[in-house]
């Protein structure tokens, strides 16, 4: 679409009265100042007149509060002592609202907790129930897991590429050289590569013919330093448990035994409950995994397999220069 001109008015910019003038800023020539010293400041004598006047002989004293109330309470324990107990007027609690509030209507009955646990830990003797089980996968007849194809699919894939590359041939290579063959370390002339004595010092180190090493007299002050007559005695703890038990065996053959009384399990509730009504069915489990493990004959699929890379005709895989390079480099070394 055409757009049309359309002039605005700029009212961005600072509303400035005419008769105001608006002076260079000066804050860098004051930051200069202010950095470079300034000017020369004056000595001044002044009269300090901060500190409070105080006249010969005052000062703070210390604080009478603490002494005034130890002193009062003094006089209130004496006059406690001295003077007899006051007159107490008896009061009747007569608006006390301590008390819930109950409804007229509401009856509280007597509780009945104690006998409905008596009831639980005493137990009842359930009905057996019928349920239909609906729990199993239901499957159509001949259905069920089969095996996995893939491994046979790519078996067949290698048997047919093995074939169609033993009738094909193999591809005509072209013979590339390589000419700028950056892949070998940038040495300097200078740097002597020398030979690695590694194996060396391992076979001296485990062999032991190295050096014989001097005794060495050392002043050891590892252990800790005990004044005479000290010293770390045994611990009495297994003295004293042993002690305990030859005293508990001691009590219980003077004592004997004591005599426990025969208790029956009358009522036993371990068992699971289960209705009278009902019905557990057999698993099918078994079934299941019979079926599964003997699997279903699959189809032979024909695939087209697209899964080698395409090579432009006459480029191909070239040999890893590295070996070679590394090989020479020793060479050079030793």
């Amino acid at each position: 679409p055409e757009l049309r001109h359309v002039e605005t008015s700029d009212h961005s910019a600072p509303v400035i009265e005419p008769n105001v003038h608006i002076g260079k800023n000066k804050h860098g020539e004051l930051l200069k100042e202010v950095s470079g010293g300034g000017k020369q400041l004056k000595k001044t004598n002044t009269d300090d007149r901060s500190e409070p006047v105080l006249e010969k002989g005052t000062g703070a004293g210390e604080n009478p509060r603490a002494a005034v109330f130890q002193e009062i309470r003094k006089e209130a324990v004496k006059s406690e002592i001295v003077s007899v107990k006051p007159d107490l007027k008896h009061v009747e609690v007569i608006n006390d609202h301590s008390a819930p509030v109950i409804d007229s209507g509401v009856h509280i009955g007597k509780s009945k907790h104690g006998e409905l646990l008596a009831e639980v830990s005493s137990g009842k003797q359930l009905k057996k129930a019928d349920t239909d089980d609906r729990s199993d996968p239901i499957l159509e007849k001949g259905s069920g897991p089969r095996e996995n194809p893939r491994p046979a699919i790519f078996q067949e894939i290698k048997k047919e590429g093995v074939k169609s590359e033993l009738l094909a041939g193999k591809p005509e290579l072209k013979h590339v050289e390589a000419i700028n063959d950056h892949s070998a370390p940038i040495i300097d002339p200078k740097i002597h590569i020398g030979q690695n004595k590694h194996g060396e010092l391992l076979k001296e180190v485990s062999s032991g013919a190295g050096q014989t090493l001097k005794k060495a007299d050392t002043n050891d002050r590892s252990d800790p330093i005990l004044e005479k007559g000290t010293g770390a005695g045994a611990n009495p703890r297994p003295a004293v448990f042993q002690e305990i038990k030859k005293e508990a065996v001691k009590n219980e053959i003077v004592l004997g035994k004591p005599d426990l009384k025969h208790v029956e399990i009358v009522k036993d509730h371990s068992a699971p409950v289960i209705d009278p009504s009902v019905h557990i069915g057999q698993s099918k489990h078994g079934d299941l995994l019979k079926e599964v493990s003997e699997g279903s004959k699959l189809k032979r699929a024909d695939t087209n397999d697209r899964s080698d890379p395409i090579l432009e005709k006459g480029s191909g895989t070239h040999e890893n220069p590295r070996p070679a390079v590394f090989e020479e480099l020793k060479r050079r070394g030793s």
